[in-house]
């Protein structure tokens, strides 16, 4: 008899466990869900006025992420998808914290967010790029990434083209809600983002205000032609109080590139313009201009680029850089590349040589002090 009563619940709790499997194997047969990133490392010669330092770096090409993303097909022409996002450092396995004050808290640093698409364009909630940034990174000959004139230009952030609210330099926001069209008039596409900061006050209250980003892009294309603009408002938290609170000011952004395909040559031209409202640092009023071009060149991509970056606020703290790279195709998901860049500081600007967001820390050095970078790096796409 026991014997018996052992084999029944054996084969009730294998029934039991082969509904389970099945039951949870219905999301992921109706939902299309991917596993992809990058992994970039890259070897560079970094100049400063102590010297040259060797260096095994990460995010020259791209930064090194890991995204977990989902399509799921709902019929009449709307989905539903959704985008984990998060960074790491493959020299050392750390995940990059993006310089957020929050960091520690942060599993999906990069982005996390889901969205309803249609026919009525998309809507998306969560923490996502922000128009200023994609209108920056989306035109620059090099993704915004090391041999990029105006990327130089972006850290360190408080006095760079991208900073403003909060210590994330402006290129992500929390709590966010954006809207992007379908195409209108043919070519152009309108992009709608409010980012809520959700900041508690120091008497527990939470601010309505503070730490919100609002922005929005435009952007037409036209055969060949690429045309952008992006404007923000940022509530800024950089004054202290003397009671230890935090004023909010509010810092204004404005993106503007324009491009056109030859087919043998793209030149791009890009303007950035950042109304700071900083009383901590100087530095926060800036306007930046870069020319810069990208062209096919045997088995790979060769870019280049020139910016200048004029200090609204102090004189002594423009900045010059200048960046070329090539990239050359080894397979569909792989590239070698090697490049140089350098930025000549003014007397109070400390601009230094990054990929960009998610990278490894470029070596810091005195303001005044020009950097240069020799560098050779692989990136693989899978």
């Amino acid at each position: 008899m026991t014997l018996l009563r052992q084999t029944a619940a054996v084969r009730v709790l294998s029934a039991a466990t082969a509904l389970a499997c099945a039951a949870l194997s219905i999301p992921a047969q109706a939902a299309d869900i991917n596993v992809s990133g990058r992994i970039d490392t890259y070897v560079e010669a970094y100049t400063t006025s102590s010297g040259t330092q060797g260096r095994l770096s990460s995010g020259g090409a791209t930064p090194s992420f890991l995204l977990v993303s989902g399509e799921e097909d709902m019929g009449e022409g709307l989905k539903a998808s959704f985008n984990l996002e998060m960074g790491f450092l493959p020299e050392n396995g750390m995940s990059t914290p993006d310089g957020s004050p929050t960091a520690g808290n942060y599993m999906f640093q990069r982005q996390a967010n889901l969205g309803l698409r249609g026919s009525f364009g998309e809507v998306r909630f969560g923490y996502q790029y922000t128009p200023t940034f994609i209108a920056l990174a989306s035109t620059d000959p090099v993704g915004y990434s090391l041999g990029s004139a105006m990327g130089t230009f972006s850290a360190p952030g408080y006095a760079g083209v991208n900073g403003g609210a909060m210590d994330d330099f402006n290129a992500r926001s929390e709590n966010a809600i954006s809207y992007t069209s379908p195409k209108l008039f043919g070519s152009t596409i309108v992009s709608l983002f409010v980012g809520l900061g959700e900041t508690t006050k120091k008497n527990g209250e939470v601010s309505t205000t503070r730490g919100n980003y609002y922005g929005a892009s435009v952007r037409f294309m036209q055969d060949a032609l690429t045309v952008v603009g992006a404007a923000s408002a940022a509530k800024a938290e950089h004054k202290v109080m003397p009671s230890g609170d935090v004023s909010p000011s509010t810092d204004y952004q404005l993106d503007f590139s324009v491009g056109y395909d030859f087919g043998v040559v793209k030149p791009v031209f890009t303007m950035a313009y950042k109304k700071g409202a900083d009383d901590i640092r100087k530095g926060s009023d800036v306007l930046a201009t870069q020319v810069g071009f990208s062209m096919p060149m045997g088995q790979g991509k060769w870019a280049a680029s020139v910016g200048y970056l004029k200090n609204l606020t102090d004189s002594d703290g423009d900045a010059v850089a200048a960046g070329t790279r090539y990239d050359y195709s080894l397979s569909k998901r792989t590239f070698l590349y090697t490049g140089v860049a350098a930025v000549w500081n003014g007397d109070l600007a400390n601009y230094g040589l990054t990929g960009g967001g998610g990278s490894s820390n470029f070596p810091t050095d005195k303001p005044g002090h020009s950097a240069s970078t020799v560098f050779v790096g692989v990136n693989h796409k899978f």
